[in-house]
């Protein structure tokens, strides 16, 4: 009843929070994108993520949900060239009269937030399982409460599905390792296969867990139950294991064909191909980049040391060849061995991968920083959770370790199967995930190990539930004081949740000088720009506009200036002038995807006391008054 309550609070709250929110940078197109490969089976637009999610994604938008220009240029060309895709979404649901883009990406975005719910609830089920009504309670509340998942369960982005099939996946894994039988192997199979048409990064870690987790089983010395049969020595738990990966990976591998309706090109018109060689110039630029590593501007600028690098440079290009990823990629794609766009979307996140502009802590890099992802985990997490965490491992440890000298000195054995059992399956996929994300190039956003957070909130409520059982009163007085800090922590920023930044950074203005694009600001408040620019006061000033996203600004009713670096789609540029209103994206005005000059012309902005920001990620400065040096 209690978890119920907390699934149906968390879906209203993120309907309420997201109908005032703007489309953020990929939605117009991942949402065109998923009603295109529903409705008409073409996977030109948005190959680089499976489509898995995106036709559940699509189905409250029918064949005449919106009109689109198949014969327009940039829908011929999109198969060619990549950056089609931005320019025809756009385009077509924003500048098509009759079309409402955003009614269109709100209905999937409705769709967006069954899925969220259904995470919280296999989560509080497999707590059931693990923990009793305690656990089960603990877990939904971590999930139902958490700002994270509020802020991006509701949009139309692949993480959190991702996060659904990661907690399916190891808990399948889990029920299998205590006995396997047809249906949980079945589950196992399916979530392996669901992952990896849903994110490809789940090409490599779905498998990987699966893997790493049945042979974690196997090389444990209890028995195994198959079936109706025991597996008892260790050769006949690891034949059992290699036969059961074989079976999810055939599986897997069928429902990726299955996926794309079996169909190998990316489009209905089979003599047509997507731009595998632009693909491969993306990674060779990429790399070499990537090899020359962090440098300024004022390098360029310098004859030496321009020379160098220009030298350097073209050596890295002539030198450069794929590596094995790519090879590989492209000895499948030649063989036809899985269906075109998934083949290619996969060759073209790993190209992208090596080379993209990343914000921490006030520096910038184009290779990523080591200490990213902690970091932002760090200042991401409600404190509360992180208590409990923190908590949940301690009293575990100081438990197992009690029970173990316990056990010592009564010269018993103890049964040591299930809690480590139940260890691997929790703790075993982060560790592996986060040694992955801590090892890519790829810092754009916190939300790539939301995926990991369900089995983080498991492994609290779990600890949650050893205290209650153990000490009661202290479980209860503990579990009411970190569940009035996490309501606390998740009221205070709604319906900003996207924005959120615990307090021990400074909350939601803190997070300018931690981290930027997806973890604070992704062009999601154009509505509340609209409201504050219809007010009588401004709505006779010239505003200049520096935003960071895709929705057409003028879609609100927005008349701007566009400043420099400002939305892409304005190709006119101009400078704001005393008398104005000046409004700057946060992204913007943290610098980031912008060249170091422009970087320096915002951070005169970032400097003065903003007149108003608006849901936290638009900053608004009033040059029809004196301008003031900020606080911070």
């Amino acid at each position: 009843m209690i978890c119920g309550t907390l699934l149906i609070t968390f879906w209203v709250r993120a309907q309420v929070a997201i109908r005032g929110k703007s489309s953020t940078y990929d939605e117009p197109m991942h949402s065109l994108g998923a009603w295109v490969h529903w409705h008409h089976g073409d996977w030109r637009i948005n190959y680089e993520d499976p489509p898995l999610w995106q036709y559940w994604a699509a189905l409250p938008n029918g064949v005449n949900a919106i009109k689109a220009d198949f014969d327009s240029s940039k829908w011929k060309l999109m198969a060619s060239q990549w950056e089609q895709q931005w320019l025809w979404s756009v385009e077509t649901l924003y500048r098509t009269q009759g079309n409402d883009g955003e009614a269109f990406v709100q209905r999937s975005r409705a769709m967006m937030i069954v899925l969220g719910v259904a995470v919280g609830a296999l989560l509080a089920w497999w707590g059931y399982s693990l923990g009793g009504a305690v656990c089960a309670t603990a877990a939904a509340a971590l999930f139902a409460l958490d700002p994270n998942f509020l802020g991006h369960a509701p949009l139309v982005k692949n993480d959190v599905s991702m996060a659904l099939c990661v907690t399916g996946l190891c808990c399948a894994v889990w029920r299998m390792g205590r006995r396997v039988t047809p249906l949980n192997l079945a589950g196992a199979s399916l979530a392996c296969a669901a992952a990896m048409a849903t994110k490809f990064s789940g090409v490599l870690l779905a498998p990987l867990f699966a893997t790493a987790l049945l042979l974690t089983r196997a090389a444990m010395p209890s028995p195994w139950l198959i079936w109706n049969w025991t597996a008892v020595r260790a050769w006949q738990r690891f034949a059992g294991a290699m036969g059961f990966l074989i079976v999810i990976g055939l599986i897997s591998y069928a429902g990726v064909w299955v996926v794309y309706g079996l169909h190998f090109s990316a489009m209905p018109d089979d003599t047509l191909r997507l731009n595998t060689p632009y693909i491969l110039e993306q990674a060779k630029s990429g790399q070499t980049h990537a090899q020359l590593g962090n440098y300024d501007e004022s390098d360029l600028t310098d004859p030496e040391k321009a020379r160098v690098l220009n030298e350097r440079f073209a050596r890295l290009v002539e030198e450069w060849k794929p590596d094995g990823v790519l090879r590989t990629l492209g000895w499948m794609l030649e063989r036809k061995l899985f269906p075109e766009a998934w083949l290619n979307g996969l060759m073209f996140v790993q190209a992208r991968s090596y080379l993209r502009g990343s914000f921490l802590d006030g520096q910038h890099s184009v290779v990523g920083f080591k200490r990213y992802f902690p970091l932002a985990m760090a200042y991401k997490t409600p404190l509360a959770t992180i208590a409990a965490l923190l908590a949940a491992v301690g009293c575990s440890v100081w438990l197992f370790l009690r029970d173990a000298r316990s056990a010592k000195r009564a010269s018993a054995s103890v049964n040591w199967f299930a809690p480590a059992w139940i260890g691997c399956c929790v703790g075993l996929p982060v560790i592996v995930y986060m040694w992955v994300s801590i090892n890519s190039n790829l810092n754009i956003g916190f939300r790539h190990v939301l995926p990991i957070y369900p089995l983080l909130f498991l492994a609290a409520a779990g600890g949650l539930a050893l205290v209650w059982r153990r000490w009661r009163r202290i479980g209860i007085a503990s579990a009411a004081l970190l569940g009035i800090g996490l309501a606390v922590e998740s009221v205070a920023i709604a319906p900003d949740y996207i924005t959120f930044f615990n307090a021990a950074v400074g909350g939601q203005r803190g997070g300018l000088d931690r981290l930027g694009d997806s973890n604070l600001d992704w062009g999601q408040d154009l509505p509340a720009l609209a409201e504050f620019m219809q007010s009588p006061a401004n709505r006779d000033a010239p505003l200049y506009l520096c935003y960071f996203g895709m929705v057409d600004p003028a879609f609100y009713g927005l008349r701007y200036l566009n400043m420099p670096g400002g939305y892409e789609l304005n190709r006119q540029v101009m400078s704001p002038t005393s008398g104005s209103i000046v409004a700057i994206s946060a992204t913007r005005l943290q610098g980031i995807y912008l060249p170091e000059s422009l970087r320096a012309q915002y951070e005169a902005f970032r400097n003065t006391e903003p007149a108003a920001v608006l849901g936290g990620t638009i900053y608004v400065y009033d040059l029809r008054r004196p301008q003031v040096p900020a606080s911070r």
